[in-house]
C-alpha cells in the first residue's frame, strides 16, 4: 500500500531543534514517524515541505528504519534550478505535475490540516475559465501542490485537524476531493464550500462528520512521564493569546489574582502593555526542562468546546489542569471533574483546599496519573486510530 502525508500550508519538521513554541511543530512529525515504524508493510511518501531530505543521515536512517519512507521532493532544489524561469508562485505546482507522472499509484492520504486560503490555494492558470484570483507565495507554495495532487489523483484521504485555527467549516474553493474522514478533538459537522473541479467552477455545498479521536494525545508518542521531579513553581501558564485574543480570560482568572505568575506564549505587545507577567514564547525544548517544577496551571482553549493537547502534555508533567468552563464541554477526553472549574472564584478555593489537603492534592494527582496510558506513550492508540480510518476510506 501506497500512502501520502503532509501538512497542508506549512512544513513538516523533523529536526525537534527546529520546533517552536508555537504552531504545533512536534506533532505531525512525531505522528508519522510513529506510522512509518509500525507499519513497515506501507510505503510512506511525502507531499508537500518537509526538512525529511536535508536532516543529517543518522536521523533519516532511524527515521526510515524500514526502508518506507520516500521524500517526493528530494530533488526539489535541482528541479527549482533547472527551471528557475517560472514565477515564484507556479513553481512548485509545476513541481507537482511533472511527479504526478512518474509516481507510483497512490492508495490513500493522511494529511495535517494547516494554513489555506480560503479563496485560492492552487495557480490560477489551472482553472478553465481561468478564475481572476491571486494566489499569495505562501499558499502556492505551501498548500497548492498538496490540494492539486489530492485533486488530480481523487485518492481518499483522511485529514487531522488537531488546531482549532486550521479547520475547514468555511469557504475553501479549490478543494474538490474533499477528506472521507475528519479526525480531531471534537465531534462536529463541517459544512464546507468548494468548486466542482478547475473547469466547472459552479460552487456547491459539502457536509463532512468531524470525529473526536482523541489526536490531542500524538504529543505522549515516546515521551516519558515526568512525575517526580520537585515542585519548585506554584503555577505557571503556558498560553498564546490566539485569535480571537483569550486575553479576557487571562486577566479574569489570572492577572486579577495572582502577581507571582510567569505567563509563556507569543503575545501582542498592544494587549498586554509593560505586564512583565507575560514572559514571552520559548522554545518547545526549553518549555519541556522547565514544565516538571510546575505544581498548577491553567487550560483555556483556543477556541469553545475544544480539547487540546495542553491537558495532556500538563499531567505529562505531573503538573494538576484546571481546566476553563468552555473546555472540552463534551468531555470527550473523561478527566475527573474536580478540575473542571465554573469561575474564577472556584478556581483558587480548589488550588487553597489542595494546598491544605496534601493528601487530596495526592489522590487527585494519582487519578490523572492514571489516565496516561501506556498505549499512548507508545503510539498504539495513535496507530490503531489512523490505521482503522485508512480500512475505512479505502473499502
Amino acid at each position: 500500500m501506497n500512502i501520502v502525508i503532509g501538512k497542508l500550508g506549512k512544513s513538516i519538521l523533523f529536526n525537534r531543534n527546529s520546533w517552536g513554541a508555537i504552531g504545533g511543530d512536534n506533532e505531525p512529525p512525531l505522528f508519522y514517524e510513529n506510522l512509518f515504524h509500525k507499519n513497515p508493510n506501507i510505503n510512506f511518501y511525502i507531499l508537500g515541505s518537509s526538512d525529511y531530505s536535508r536532516i543529517d543521515k543518522e536521523q533519516r536512517d532511524a527515521i526510515n528504519k524500514n526502508n518506507n519512507v520516500f521524500d517526493i521532493y528530494h530533488d526539489w532544489k535541482q528541479w527549482r534550478k533547472n527551471n528557475n524561469h517560472l514565477e515564484e508562485g507556479k513553481l512548485k505546482i509545476a513541481f507537482i505535475i511533472e511527479k504526478l507522472k512518474t509516481l507510483p499509484k497512490m492508495d490513500a492520504g493522511v494529511i495535517f490540516a494547516g494554513p489555506i486560503s480560503t479563496s485560492i490555494n492552487v495557480d490560477a492558470n489551472l482553472f478553465q475559465p481561468k478564475i481572476n484570483k491571486k494566489t499569495l507565495i505562501m499558499f502556492s507554495n505551501y498548500a497548492g501542490p498538496i490540494l492539486h495532487f489530492l485533486n488530480e489523483t481523487n485518492i481518499p484521504w483522511t485529514m487531522i485537524i488537531n488546531d482549532p485555527r486550521y479547520n475547514i467549516n468555511r469557504k475553501v474553493i479549490d478543494i474538490f476531493n474533499m477528506p472521507k474522514e475528519i479526525l480531531s478533538q471534537i465531534d462536529e459537522t463541517y459544512n464546507l464550500k468548494s468548486m466542482i473541479s478547475y473547469t466547472d467552477q459552479t460552487i456547491i455545498d459539502r457536509q463532512i462528520e468531524c470525529k473526536y479521536s482523541g489526536v490531542e494525545k500524538i504529543f505522549l508518542i515516546n515521551n516519558k512521564k515526568n512525575f517526580d521531579m520537585e515542585k519548585t513553581k506554584k503555577f505557571m501558564v503556558v498560553c498564546n493569546e490566539g485569535l480571537p485574543s483569550r486575553y479576557g480570560d487571562i486577566k479574569k482568572y489570572i492577572l486579577n489574582y495572582i502577581d507571582d505568575i510567569e505567563i509563556y506564549g507569543k503575545w501582542d505587545i498592544k494587549t498586554i502593555g509593560e505586564d512583565s507577567r507575560f514572559k514571552g514564547p520559548k522554545k518547545f525544548n526549553d518549555l519541556q526542562e522547565m514544565l516538571p517544577s510546575v505544581k498548577y496551571t491553567f487550560c483555556i482553549p483556543i477556541k469553545k468546546h475544544w480539547a487540546t493537547a495542553k491537558f495532556w502534555e500538563m499531567i505529562n508533567y505531573g503538573i494538576i489542569p484546571f481546566l476553563h468552563p468552555l473546555y472540552d464541554t463534551q468531555n470527550n477526553i473523561k478527566c475527573p471533574n474536580f478540575i473542571r472549574i465554573q469561575n474564577e472564584d472556584d478556581l483558587y478555593k480548589k488550588i487553597d483546599y489542595l494546598e491544605r489537603n496534601p493528601d487530596r492534592y495526592n489522590e487527585l494527582l494519582k487519578a490523572l496519573k492514571n489516565m496516561l496510558l501506556d498505549e499512548y506513550y507508545t503510539g498504539e492508540y495513535m496507530n490503531n486510530v489512523i490505521i482503522k480510518s485508512i480500512e475505512n476510506i479505502v473499502k
